[in-house]
């Protein structure tokens, strides 16, 4: 029997749904609905993000430099220094790569004492003194009171777990084990999100008791709503009616349900989901939402993340107050100068450095890594392509991506020994390689490293760098006016006063040749014209005309060639 009917009051619902391009751009579209709500007399503490995917939660607290958020899942350790460093423990050991390099550096590890603790024990039976040593060294990471007693908790529950009637056998464990068995101890703990932020992060299951004003769910597309257990994987939905368990139906119901309820109670709902050939939106929210179509709306929210600015300061001039001549100058660093004075600037007088974290070599690496082959041959007395082609195969190792490159080179030098034979035979011998020198030219300091001097029988000497590139090009009577290389002038000026210099040229590792500067005279005094001309008081450190020099410059974005 019916007793009594009471009409229930209609909330009049605020409802946008937007297909967004990216996930990221979704932390763009949660802070424009957060403002719009805000605008609409809803209060932040009555406002939540949804994210059905909680390891979301983790970009978004990258993004929250408002403080906008709490997050009510709390805040994994995953990215604290002690994860990264249990995590590297084990990349290093195992299959080291070049960019583990990089992270080492970066976390200041002290080399000794890893060393010490863990490549030195990996193998190893975990003992007292080992479990407290490692423990001692990687708790010291952290300086979070709260975390420091959590771990301490940790502590406590492995030594009681490992070392509890060990010596009656019970516990036999590796120090490799050990380090997965703590990593995973570890990556159990939260801590209480303290921020103080009005708007609340909560996955779905956190809704079932709550309620909000404003309602902002993202992640809205098929793959994750509704959410897969894996146990509906393994056991058959006829199976599980038998036995009387939840089906797939009966856990996608309830999810809808938990949806729906929390949809009705709000004012304002924003919902948004991934539109691109992967993912596809939800059809829970066809089914929640009939009429989603007059919801739809289409919005660039990318601005709200990524302010789209110009660089305009180094579209200017740069003038500055500067005696040139009061720098020490290399060879290389005198080419930039007068390839391009605004390159010279960003990489001399600003110090601005080219980011070096990258798997892929540079054009440089695999040059320097053949000049240190041939240094290390000449001083160990052991010029054989034997000991070259062992000296760079532990390159190799290192790195992936220089297998097939430096394998060529393996071929290309046998050549070069053949050449080197040669070169005893007729009684030519190699008096000295990198050789470091600095001196004073009119005026101007220079400094540099030779890469060869080789002495002849006759008591005279001829100086040689090695070139690895394809393209070497040397200057002749047509074009060394305009030459902007004096590599081998700096190594004449270092030698000529002290020896008598038969020959400079270049030593191309190419074709095992040597190509002398025919414009050694001539090049001699453009250069004593170049160096004069750097006692300045103030320069105008401009962009280079020749667009060619900004092909392979790494400061072509500041300069938006």
């Amino acid at each position: 029997n019916i007793l009594n009917k009471n009409p229930i009051d209609k909330i009049t619902q605020d409802i946008t749904i937007s297909n967004i391009s990216s996930k990221i751009e979704q932390i763009a579209f949660i802070k424009y609905q957060i403002t719009n709500m805000i605008n609409k007399g809803i209060s932040p503490e009555r406002i939540v993000v949804v994210t059905p995917n909680e390891e979301f939660i983790e970009t978004l607290k990258l993004f929250d430099n408002e403080g906008y958020f709490n997050f009510a899942v709390g805040m994994n350790i995953k990215n604290n220094k002690i994860m990264q460093v249990i995590k590297l423990i084990s990349k290093i050991i195992i299959e080291k790569e070049p960019k583990d390099d990089e992270k080492y550096k970066f976390l200041s590890l002290d080399e000794v004492k890893f060393n010490k603790l863990f490549s030195n024990n990996w193998n190893k039976q975990i003992s007292k003194d080992i479990f407290n040593d490692i423990l001692d060294y990687l708790f010291s990471l952290e300086t979070n009171i709260e975390l420091i007693e959590k771990f301490e908790q940790i502590r406590i529950s492995l030594d009681i777990l490992l070392f509890t009637n060990i010596k009656s056998g019970f516990i036999k464990i590796l120090v490799k084990d050990f380090i997965k068995l703590l990593q995973n101890k570890l990556s159990t703990i939260t801590l209480d999100d303290t921020r103080g932020g009005k708007i609340t992060v909560l996955g779905i299951l956190e809704t079932r008791v709550v309620a909000f004003d404003g309602v902002i769910v993202i992640d809205f597309n098929d793959d994750k709503i509704p959410k897969i257990s894996i146990k509906d994987k393994f056991i058959s939905s006829s199976l599980k009616e038998l036995v009387k368990l939840p089906t797939i139906k009966d856990r996608e119901n309830l999810q809808r349900y938990y949806y729906k309820r929390f949809f009705d109670k709000a004012k304002s709902i924003a919902i948004s989901y991934v539109d691109d050939e992967q993912y596809s939106m939800s059809r829970f929210i066809v089914q929640l939402l009939p009429n989603y179509k007059q919801y739809l709306v289409k919005q660039d929210y990318s601005n709200i993340l990524y302010n789209k600015k110009e660089l305009t300061h180094y579209y200017n001039d740069i003038i500055i107050d500067i005696d040139l001549s009061k720098l020490s100058w290399s060879a290389t660093g005198l080419k930039e100068y007068l390839s391009c004075k605004r390159k010279f600037y960003f990489n001399h007088i600003t110090s601005i450095k080219e980011h070096k974290v990258s798997l892929k070599p540079k054009g440089y690496e695999v040059g320097n890594i053949i000049h240190k082959a041939l240094e290390s041959a000449v001083k160990q007395n052991s010029f054989t392509i034997e000991f070259i082609n062992k000296f760079i195969g532990n390159y190799q190792k290192k790195n992936p991506y220089l297998i097939l490159e430096l394998e060529r080179w393996k071929k290309k030098l046998v050549k070069l020994i053949n050449n080197e034979e040669l070169r005893r035979k007729h009684n030519i011998s190699i008096y000295d390689v990198e050789e470091n020198f600095n001196l004073v030219h009119n005026d101007i300091k220079i400094k540099g490293t030779i890469d060869r001097i080789d002495k002849y029988p006759d008591g005279t000497y001829e100086i040689l760098d090695y070139k690895t590139s394809s393209s070497l090009k040397i200057d002749n009577g047509k074009n060394y006016k305009d030459s902007v290389d004096f590599q081998l002038e700096f190594y004449y000026l270092a030698l000529s006063k002290d020896k008598s210099i038969q020959s400079v040229g270049y030593y191309d590792l190419n074709d095992s040749s040597i190509k002398p500067e025919v414009m050694l005279k001539e090049k001699l005094e453009i250069l004593d014209t170049h160096l004069k001309s750097l006692k300045t008081t103030k320069v105008n450190f401009k962009q280079t005309e020749d667009i060619k020099n900004c092909k392979f410059c790494p400061y072509s974005i500041i300069c938006d060639v």
